[in-house]
């Protein structure tokens, strides 16, 4: 194949890869997205910090303002997380807390399933996966949300720290064909560091059972001052224990750890069953982890609503070739989803 059928297939211009393209398995797939449920309205989301006094006197207001002036702080606000996440900086993302989680409930308050599929066909992007973000979205409000749209999107199901029966809950999913992977959030789930393996180990070895990819947020969220996510675990280090435990799980470590990129890439070389997700990282860390795990490691990912999608996918064809662009925009999500895309293929053909 010459290097300009590959620019066709990688899709280095704004359209769909073809129908053939599709059957043969080239599609171009987000792998990490979310939504709301059905509702417009997220109560249980910090469900306390948002019945503060300074919240509801702020938020209305905020929410005004952000939706005018939205053009020009979203992606200003993205280029500044992805590109200054030293401990200053941090500790200034951490006194806007509150604004952040103003800005978060917006996001998913605005851009729902419709919105999804608009810039899912904006950016020429085949799939998307969605994840739960229990305890706050559930796993049934997304896949109530996404159901006409099983052709397109996939789900991820969660568990937080406050279910009794985590296994039972997710098998359930699991065994109902709902669902193509599972989701792990260490803050939102509200994990503590020293018991998140404890605590998330048999859903890891749940999802080895079923050969299921496993998504596990890294990154420290600077969220101190959200009482919501306060007790959740930042220190990317906590996963490394899963990651050792399990070394025929198919773990996707999300952010690349976002401010902890050194440390996830060097976990995710001493194990070779570990690959990374791209979201909120710019094109030179990408470009790193694609030289140091290889392009079949390395997947496309763009946390919509609180990432664009196009913002996103121009930071990943910054940092790849053509041809990798086909491994990390499509055929890796591809083998790590293996007979659920094939299903989903045949019927919608």
């Amino acid at each position: 194949m010459t290097e300009r059928q590959w620019h066709h297939i990688a899709g280095f211009r704004p359209a769909l890869l073809t129908k053939k393209q599709m059957l043969a398995g080239l599609y171009i797939t987000d792998f990490h997205a979310h939504l709301r449920g059905k509702s417009n309205v997220l109560p249980n989301f910090c469900a306390e910090d948002q019945a503060s006094e300074f919240f509801q006197q702020t938020a209305p207001v905020f929410e005004r303002l952000a939706r005018l002036s939205e053009p020009v702080h979203s992606s200003l606000i993205r280029w500044f997380a992805m590109n200054y996440r030293g401990k200053l900086h941090r500790h200034i993302y951490g006194n806007l807390a509150q604004f952040a989680l103003m800005e978060t409930l917006r996001l998913f308050k605005t851009y729902d399933v419709r919105c999804l599929l608009k810039s899912m066909d904006r950016n020429g992007i085949d799939r998307a996966i969605v994840c739960s973000l229990e305890p706050f979205i559930t796993t049934q409000e997304i896949l109530e949300a996404v159901a006409p749209h099983k052709d397109r999107i996939l789900v991820f199901a969660s568990v937080a720290r406050n279910e009794p029966h985590p296994v039972q809950y997710l098998q359930k999913h699991i065994e109902s064909g709902e669902i193509a992977g599972l989701k792990i959030h260490p803050q939102v789930g509200q994990y503590a560091c020293n018991e998140l393996y404890e605590c998330t180990k048999d859903v890891v070895a749940l999802a080895t059972e079923y050969d299921l990819p496993i998504l596990i947020h890294t990154g420290h969220i600077p969220a101190s001052a959200i009482g919501g996510l306060a007790n959740g675990c930042g220190d990317v280090r906590a996963v490394a224990p899963l990651v050792k435990a399990f070394p025929h799980a198919k773990i996707v470590l999300a952010h690349i750890g976002w401010e902890s990129w050194r440390y996830i890439l060097e976990l995710a070389q001493q194990y070779k069953h570990v690959s990374v997700e791209t979201s909120w990282q710019p094109p030179a860390i990408i470009r790193r982890a694609l030289d140091l795990l290889g392009p079949h490691r390395v997947l496309f990912g763009s946390d919509f609503p609180l990432f664009h999608q196009g913002m996103a996918l121009s930071m990943m064809r910054q940092a790849v070739t053509a041809r990798e662009f086909v491994h990390v925009a499509s055929t890796n999500a591809t083998y790590i989803l293996r007979q659920r895309y094939v299903d989903t293929t045949s019927k919608s053909a």
